[in-house]
């Protein structure tokens, strides 16, 4: 895995650091942020660049704290339109991503933390299922991998926010990642 920041818009700079390394990645990371601006889900060019590149793109999907914690929102549906999108997007696409969703949950730096909603990992399971269910509706679960991606430590480090208090379950988790 890797992130370089202007792939898969322009891959020239992946491509320098590869020739560097000697080594092709076959993954590349691309982040993306929850909007009410349905159009900053168009993704599906960029999946598509990413496979006739022979890559796999891990999408990091994630709120920002810009707004706000979006998270009660996306449960209420304002963010719907934009998740549709994202979805019709990858489905448009036809090629299989890594859907790593609000990576690093147990950390207070995340809008999506527990630290920030009431102290409770139970709303991130909540907003996790609810993610995954529009997915499922829209039948794209074929063309994404779950990965579930906590920190190595929890910040703060509290019984309460221990990674494993996030874990939504094996039915919607495919593989585990970890930041460390």
């Amino acid at each position: 895995w890797i992130f370089e920041p202007s792939a898969p818009y322009d891959f020239t700079g992946l491509h320098i650091l590869e020739e560097k390394v000697a080594y092709q990645f076959p993954f590349i990371v691309q982040y993306s942020h929850f909007s009410k601006d349905a159009t900053r889900a168009l993704i599906g060019d960029d999946l598509l660049s990413a496979r006739n590149e022979g890559k796999i793109v891990e999408l990091s999907l994630q709120t920002t704290d810009n707004d706000g914690n979006m998270v009660y929102d996306i449960l209420n549906g304002q963010y719907d339109e934009f998740l549709q999108t994202y979805i019709a997007e990858i489905k448009r696409a036809q090629t299989t991503v890594l859907m790593r969703f609000c990576n690093e949950m147990n950390g207070d730096w995340c809008a999506y933390s527990g630290y920030h909603t009431s102290r409770d990992p139970e709303v991130f399971k909540e907003l996790y299922y609810y993610v995954y269910r529009l997915f499922e509706e829209a039948d794209a679960l074929a063309y994404t991998i779950w990965v579930w991606n906590p920190n190595e430590k929890s910040f703060p480090d509290f019984v309460w926010n221990q990674a494993q208090r996030y874990y939504p379950g094996d039915d919607y988790v495919d593989v585990i990642g970890l930041t460390g």
